[in-house]
Parts: structure tokens; sequence; C-alpha cells
């Protein structure tokens, strides 16, 4: 008999809506956690593309950092050259070709020699190119002295020391006519 009211009380009414509830429940706990597995699935896609875009720009970045310091090695490995060439005494240097306009030495120096073309680093080194009344008549390849050139920043920094040197002699000339008995009270 206790088999009978085990098999009877599945066909019970009560117990018939108790086990509803608990498939409707069961499928609330399903949807949930469906909804719970599809919101971590989407924070973890977020974070690994997160990670993958900073990864592109770290690289972008030490790809530009790469080409800025071989471009400034370059440009110092040319400027050493370049001492070099300043280093002969002016015959050889004339027979080189002179520091004018001398496009061998000047003009697209390959620094660095590479079979990829984008990869290759040439250093060219340019100056105006004047005519005979002292205008600018386009660009050579070489160098320019620049010796005979005013800096306008020292200009202010002499200009500004010479009133000094000027103020201290007027006060010596000042403090000393009075002092040693002269009869002129200013510089000639």
């Amino acid at each position: 008999m206790v088999i009978k009211r085990r098999y009877q009380s599945d066909t019970n009414p009560g117990r018939a809506r108790r086990s509803g509830y608990h498939r409707r429940s069961t499928r609330r706990r399903r949807a949930f956690l469906l909804l719970m597995v599809t919101v971590v699935i989407t924070l973890a896609s977020l974070a690994a593309l997160n990670f993958s875009r900073s990864m592109l720009i770290s690289h972008e970045v030490a790809v530009i950092s790469r080409a800025r310091l071989q471009a400034q090695m370059a440009a110092e490995s040319h400027a050493q050259a370049i001492r070099l060439l300043l280093a002969y005494p002016p015959a050889e240097r004339l027979s080189m070709g002179g520091t004018w306009n001398n496009p061998t030495w000047f003009q697209a120096v390959n620094v660095v020699a590479d079979p990829d073309p984008a990869r290759r680093v040439n250093v060219t080194v340019l100056a105006p190119s004047l005519d005979d009344m002292g205008n600018l008549s386009g660009l050579r390849y070489g160098l320019q002295n620049e010796s005979a050139k005013l800096n306008l920043n020292a200009l202010v920094q002499l200009d500004a020391l010479a009133a000094e040197m000027n103020a201290a002699t007027n006060a010596a000339w000042a403090g000393g006519a009075s002092r040693c008995g002269c009869r002129f009270g200013r510089r000639f």
C-alpha cells in the first residue's frame, strides 16, 4: 500500500500545483542564469577588447619611438661624418668636392642600408643658395658658415652688460675725480 500511496500522491491535485510551481521556478532560475552568463561573457569580451586595443596602442608607440630614435641616431651619425670632413685640410676638402655645393657628401647619404625600402635611412644636408646680390635663389646641398651671423638673443644680453659697464665706469670716474684732486671729472 505504501507504494500505491506514493503513486497515488502523484495524482494529488495539490501536489500537481506544487510541481508546476517548481517547474516555473526552475525555468526562472535558468533564465536568470542565462542572463547572468550573457552579462559575464559580455564583460569578458569588453575586457579582452580593451586589452587588445591597449596592446595595439603600445605597439604603435614602440614603432614610433624606434623610428624617432633611429632618425635621431642617423642625424648624429651624419653630423659626425661632417665633422670628419671638416677635420681634413682645406686642399683635401676641395678635392672631395668642398662644403659649399657637394651632393656626393650631402644629398641622400645612406646611413642605414636595408633591403626593405621603407626601412632605409638617408640623410640630406640643405643650405640656402644665394645669388650674387645675396638674395635667396633656391637650395643647395652643403654647409653654411654661420659664424658671421648675429645672435639677437646674445645682442640683448651684451647691450645690458655694456650698460652696466658704462654705469660702473661713470661711477668710478665720478668718485675718482673728487678723491684724486683732478680738475676734470669726466672721461676723455
